[in-house]
């Protein structure tokens, strides 16, 4: 004979699954090649993606246009790109390659700050932050299906409202 024992929950007790803990992005205020600044937390309330590239870096040029359509297609969504570029020395020549690939997100210089807080070793490196400031995913290295991939979490996150 088989007996079932029915446990009665309060009306509006549902148990849900925890929330995955995401940690904080780091906050950093740089300069930007274009003499602004920049406060990663002044953009709370926007999906951010961090690129943590150089000059110098292949897979990181070759990136440039691929963000530069992401950028156009979900800028006026709240997406806000800025590139972290690693390059040592004259912020004026870095300015001068991203105008001359026609960068159309902020860059800014890294310092040894944002470079340990973001754990950076193999670039391109590249971090999406949800709107609430929380790091969402992170990436290292390029290619088209890994755009792809950057893309899609991107899409969910603008979907989501910031709590």
């Amino acid at each position: 004979m088989l007996v079932a024992i029915l446990v009665q929950c309060p009306v509006g007790c549902k148990k849900e699954a925890p929330k995955e803990k995401r940690p904080l992005a780091p906050n950093f205020t740089l300069p930007s090649v274009d003499g602004k600044t920049i406060t990663l937390s002044k953009l709370r309330g926007k999906v951010v993606l961090l690129d943590f590239w150089a000059t110098w870096c292949a897979p990181c040029r070759t990136a440039i246009p691929h963000l530069n359509d992401l950028y156009k297609a979900y800028r006026t969504r709240g997406l806000e790109i800025i590139g972290v570029s690693l390059d040592t020395g004259s912020q004026e020549r870095v300015k001068r390659f991203a105008v001359s690939m026609g960068v159309q997100y902020p860059i800014i210089m890294a310092d040894d700050n944002v470079l340990k807080d973001y754990r950076i070793a193999p670039i391109p490196t590249t971090f999406l932050i949800d709107r609430n400031g929380h790091i969402s995913n992170k990436w290292v290295g390029f290619s088209q299906s890994l755009m792809i991939k950057i893309s899609a979490e991107t899409e969910r996150l603008l979907s989501q409202e910031s709590s």
